[in-house]
């Protein structure tokens, strides 16, 4: 079976806790739009829906796969409910250009994949089902440490599950069960949605309690904090712009009296257009282009200038501020990477036996689907309307203090980071709010430069 090497730790919500929530979907029959999940919506224009009309005609294929985890048997409403998740997630990227689309405004499953995989399907179902055996291996070592869901974690289950019956289901003349099924496929009830989430908050349980237990090392708490202002001008810009950009960093750079200096007259090109981007930013490794993270561990004194090139944005001008302690959410997140690699580790070494002996069919290409250039890696819809992406509608999933884990997906041949919210909200639209991330400078970190995904064959 092929696999994703994929950095994972706990219950893989890669849009939100569940895919539907702050969705706007075309009703096909009516020409009307659902709200928000929870919002208030006329009998008339829900019971016209199918669950192919929320999802497209590719997904049915791919759900109902017998899966069992160390030779026990996985519930179908649970790996089905971690199939519609990357279903949607995997949907977002082809929304925005990075994977083919059908007309439907979905993941073209049917599409070429390449590579270690022949189609957007195959990649797919290898995505998923990390996702699911990821589950099962963080909820088996919170079970093995003794962990286990409080009172008021299984309060909080209930009254979701209430407020979705109540507040959800019955405006739109369904009951609970039909309102779940319609989301999360025909085996969804009541008491299969509650199992499923138990074992998400188990998952979000034990990684709250390895983050609390991690020991950080100096370099990862203390790391260098840069102040910057790029011209940006990428490799392949005309001759001119780069001589021009070039030129722009060094008089500004010969301009600066000192560090504070420069962050005023950086303000100032900003607003005069010269400057494209100038902010203060932490340089954790790993994460920045090359040039800039090779400049930034170089010894310097505070308030050292320099000019620097990347290929990757063109020309900076940087100055040292010094060590900086990372915030308590950036510290959760390297201690998530370390439960990440932990869980990738035990996959790799097939301690748990997992998988399905069900083989999937491959999925039928939908009328006239998008055409995706793999050189630019963009597609081309052939569509009047698209559904509106899920991550318009996905509360906190921004918010990089309430992650438990990092996905990194080859999709179309290129490396996506995505950075997972992982702390329960509520799919009537609650989220809990535990600080905000904060706004990082999009041209200095490159998240589409992360370290290599390998993708084996076992």
């Amino acid at each position: 079976m092929k696999k994703i090497q994929k950095i994972i730790a706990g219950a893989v919500m890669a849009t939100m806790l569940m895919a539907p929530a702050g969705t706007v979907l075309a009703d096909e029959t009516t020409g009307e739009t659902l709200p928000e999940l929870g919002g208030e919506q006329t009998s008339e224009t829900t019971q016209e829906l199918t669950f192919e009309t929320m999802y497209g005609s590719q997904i049915g294929g791919y759900l109902g796969h017998q899966y069992t985890f160390d030779g026990e048997p996985i519930p179908t409403y649970v790996t089905d409910f971690y199939f519609i998740n990357a279903f949607m997630d995997l949907s977002n990227y082809a929304y925005y250009g990075q994977a083919p689309a059908t007309s439907e405004g979905y993941i073209d499953l049917s599409a070429e994949f390449g590579g270690d995989f022949a189609t957007f399907g195959d990649y797919y179902v290898a995505y998923a089902e990390n996702t699911i055996e990821s589950t099962m291996i963080v909820c088996r070592k919170a079970e093995e440490e003794g962990i286990s869901l409080t009172d008021e974690t299984m309060t909080a289950i209930d009254d979701m599950i209430e407020s979705l019956a109540v507040d959800s289901a019955t405006p739109q003349g369904m009951t609970l069960d039909e309102y779940l099924q319609l989301y999360f496929g025909p085996e969804m009830t009541e008491d299969a949605f509650r199992e499923t989430l138990e074992l998400y908050y188990l998952a979000e349980a034990y990684s709250d309690d390895y983050c609390e237990k991690y020991a950080f090392t100096d370099e990862e708490k203390y790391v260098p904090n840069i102040r910057y202002a790029l011209f940006y001008a990428p490799a392949g810009s005309s001759e001119d712009t780069l001589a021009q950009a070039e030129a722009d960093a060094n008089a500004l750079l010969a301009d600066c009296a000192d560090i504070d200096d420069m962050q005023t007259k950086a303000q100032e090109l900003l607003a005069a257009g010269t400057v494209f981007e100038t902010s203060d930013i932490l340089v954790p490794k790993g994460q920045m282009v090359p040039a800039f993270e090779a400049w930034a561990y170089e010894t310097h004194e505070v308030g050292d200038l320099d000019v620097i090139k990347s290929d990757e944005y063109g020309y900076f001008v940087v100055g040292y501020l010094g060590v900086e302690e990372r915030s308590q959410d950036e510290l959760n997140n390297v201690a998530l990477g370390a439960l990440s690699q932990e869980i990738s580790d035990i996959i790799d070494s097939g301690v748990y036996e997992f998988g399905t002996d069900e083989p999937y069919e491959p999925a039928l290409p939908v009328g006239d689907t998008g055409v995706y250039d793999p050189a630019t890696n963009q597609v081309t819809l052939n569509i009047d309307t698209t559904p509106t992406p899920v991550a318009e509608g996905v509360p906190g999933a921004s918010d990089s203090s309430n992650t438990i884990l990092i996905v990194l997906a080859i999709v179309g041949g290129v490396a996506i980071v995505g950075v997972v919210v992982v702390l329960i909200f509520s799919m009537v639209g609650g989220k809990k709010e535990d600080g905000k991330s904060e706004d990082k400078p999009k041209k200095v970190k490159p998240s589409d430069e992360p370290e290599p995904v390998d993708s084996d064959e076992e």
